[in-house]
């Protein structure tokens, strides 16, 4: 029958395709001697199996390492780019498809194929915390200090998911620390978003600068004093971290402290911050407690000699933060 083998269509591309999702080992054996040619994409990732993008990225995806092999033997192109995953190497090592991974990376796959968002193959492996695949990678010389797609750099990526035996890997790979990404962050910033100690101390003795500002919070201390993680505060404190750091749009350390973690303030009250120091809000740290109803931090700042009647933030003073928030017992401590 005069049956066109390379055909384009239904939800998974050329039949091909369909037999790769599932793995149907036999069928695509009969279709690669038909001639079935293994490097067309399907044109319309947005349809269900679309997102494979080609026969071989569907195969590295799902895991069917024998497929993988008998497509490379038909000539499929490794780096061929396309779907939601990137590129096969990037789908294997993000399902963390270790073996399929080093197949691939044996004929030549490109470890520093940077996909359609920025991404690399690396941070995937890096995010997802596959230590195997991120060795096998930076042996294969991938670029650790790539930066773009959904996570910044491999070393952000193991950062999010407070990957720390990821970030040491990364790390003796020459992975830069201080390395900022589309959305203005560093690794330091994100350790200490997500609260991880060790991750922090990690990135702190690889010489990551505490004080580079960027992100939703600003620096990683203000991150840090914002969640509440005294250990982090300290530690970053102690790696000369400046509490008295003000960025645009952003409070002090000591101003976030006030929303209401006694225990970090009390580390950065020894690191004599002036409690009166403004923030491009216009807000100092006494005016912002007053006004969350943060009695003990109140009562902190006042026997830090912050003066209650500085104008400090739009309602006035402290005194009329609290009565404008309703907060007796900050009133009558005022008072």
């Amino acid at each position: 029958m005069n049956v066109d083998v390379d055909l384009v269509g239904g939800t998974h591309g050329t039949a091909l395709q369909a037999a790769s999702v599932v793995g149907h080992l036999n069928i695509i054996k009969l279709l690669v001697l038909a001639n079935a040619d293994p490097n067309i994409k399907n044109p319309n990732p947005n349809l269900k199996g679309g997102e494979y993008g080609s026969a071989l990225h569907a195969a590295a995806w799902v895991g069917y390492q024998n497929s993988v092999q008998l497509l490379l033997d038909a000539n499929a192109n490794p780096n061929l780019g396309g779907g939601q995953y990137r590129s096969a190497l990037q789908a294997a090592a993000y399902k963390g498809n270790e073996n399929i991974v080093q197949l691939l990376l044996r004929v030549n796959a490109a470890p520093n194929y940077v996909a359609d968002n920025g991404g690399t193959a690396l941070q995937d492996a890096a995010h997802r915390g596959f230590q195997g695949i991120v060795s096998l990678l930076l042996n294969a010389n991938a670029d650790p200090n790539l930066v773009g797609g959904d996570y910044g750099s491999p070393l952000q990526a193991a950062a999010l998911e407070e990957h720390w035996h990821i970030i040491q890997i990364l790390l003796k790979a020459n992975a830069q620390p201080n390395v900022i990404d589309n959305d203005h962050a560093t690794a330091l910033q994100v350790a200490a978003l997500k609260g991880s100690y060790n991750a922090v101390q990690l990135l702190l003795q690889a010489n990551a600068d505490p004080n580079l500002i960027g992100g939703n919070y600003g620096s990683a201390l203000q991150i840090a004093a914002l969640k509440g993680y005294k250990n982090i505060v300290q530690l970053l404190l102690e790696a000369n971290a400046d509490p008295e750091l003000v960025i645009r749009h952003h409070l002090t350390a000591l101003q976030i402290e006030s929303g209401g973690y006694v225990t970090v303030f009390s580390g950065i009250e020894q690191a004599n911050v002036d409690p009166m120091i403004f923030g491009v809000s216009h807000k100092t740290a006494l005016c912002n407690a007053a006004y969350h109803g943060r009695l003990e931090i109140v009562w902190l700042l006042l026997q830090s000699n912050a003066n209650p009647n500085t104008v400090g933030c739009q309602y006035g003073t402290a005194l009329h933060a609290a009565a404008y928030s309703g907060e007796l017992d900050i009133v009558q401590l005022l008072l």
